[in-house]
């Protein structure tokens, strides 16, 4: 009996043991270096495709000619946990990791990279440390199922299309320390409600658009936010490069006198935007400013207009030009938007055209789409 009791016990204690112990623990398939000096930051992926990187530092900036040394295993990279100590995320760091759902990342870090997370597409949710200061160009372009971010108020810089093609994302706050916001940050980025901190003395936002510090210039909107129907606040003296850029709901925009300028792509694919009136206040429209507003029809050129750049009203179907009579720079006839000497074509009308055209003797050249 003694026997049986001792084997019962044994055994009992073997299934206790067993049941604290890891099953099938997860092992080092990969590992390196990674770090800006070498050995300051190292990596590994282990078979439960978690990749950590851990160290003291920065670590290394990555490009096309400098590979990202777990590329080739990005589709086996579930999770990344950055250890505390690592000061930045290179450039392309985690580019392509197309399996990566979530992202932690510590106190420690003060940079996020180039095109850091580009891509990746399956990312949901970001926490950021409360020392990050920046974020890099692209940094998470294309993750279209992003839809949480933490913005600390540490932060200070934005990149250019940072959030570009972040459709999912539906919230964002600009912290009380953001100073610089590069052009299409949030650039399709489908139903965003941009909100800025009251402490924020370089930004704010109404009615879904976000001014500068003093209101003078437009920097961005938020699709679901816009009216239909937009009337441009008195205190603009500029649209900003790609200030509206893929608006799909802006039918009508009332530009006031106090503009000065149209930035570059700014209302580019506006597909429901039909009229716009040029103020005589405004000397120059930038390249590509009404770019594939396919259902533009009318557009009056004022006065004060001496600049038109390169595919300003490139496919915009059956857009009428008319330029007022007072314009010394340019002059529309049959369709056809000319310089002020009549030497250089700049742009043609679809539906006004002629299906056979006769080029007048007076131009010299033919611009540019």
């Amino acid at each position: 009996m003694k026997r049986i009791l001792c084997l019962v016990l044994v055994l009992t204690m073997v299934c206790a043991l067993l049941t604290f112990m890891p099953v099938n623990a997860a092992t080092i398939v990969e590992s390196g270096e990674c770090g800006a000096q070498g050995d300051n930051v190292k990596w590994t992926l282990d078979s439960d495709g978690i990749l950590t990187i851990s160290g003291n530092g920065d670590m290394e900036d990555y490009n096309f000619l400098n590979f990202i040394p777990w590329y080739s295993s990005r589709p086996n990279v579930k999770a990344v946990e950055i250890k505390d100590g690592v000061t930045n995320i290179g450039n392309f760091a985690f580019y392509e990791c197309g399996n990566l759902t979530n992202i932690n990342i510590p106190n420690s870090v003060i940079s996020i990279g180039e095109c850091a997370f580009e891509s990746c597409t399956n990312l949901t949710s970001v926490s950021m440390g409360n020392s990050v200061r920046s974020i890099g160009y692209g940094a998470f372009q294309e993750c279209n199922n992003l839809t949480k971010i933490n913005i600390p108020d540490s932060l200070n810089y934005i990149g250019d299309i940072a959030f570009w093609g972040c459709s999912s994302l539906k919230n964002i706050n600009i912290p009380p320390n953001l100073t610089s916001i590069g052009v299409w940050v949030f650039g399709s980025c489908g139903n965003l409600n941009i909100e800025v901190s009251p402490q924020n003395e370089t930004y704010s936002s109404i009615d879904g658009v976000l001014f500068n510090n003093n209101e003078t210039e437009i920097l961005t909107y938020a699709k679901d936010e816009i009216q239909p129907d937009y009337t441009i606040p008195y205190s603009v003296t500029s649209i900003g490069g790609s200030a509206f850029y893929c608006c799909e709901n802006l039918t009508n925009v009332n530009i006031p006198n106090s503009v000065i300028s149209i930035g570059d792509s700014a209302f580019l694919n506006c597909k429901k935007l039909t009229n716009v009136s040029i103020p005589n206040s405004i000397a120059s429209i930038d390249r590509r400013a009404f770019d594939g507003c396919t259902g533009l029809k009318n557009v009056s050129i004022g006065r004060g207009v001496t600049s038109i750049g390169n595919d300003a009203f490139s496919s915009c179907g059956s857009v009428n030009i008319e330029v007022l009579e007072q314009n010394n720079t340019y002059s529309s006839i049959d369709g056809v938007l000319f310089n002020k000497e009549k030497t250089q074509i700049l742009v043609y009308a679809k539906d006004k055209i002629q299906s056979e055209y006769n080029i007048p003797d007076s131009v010299t050249s033919i611009s540019c789409c």
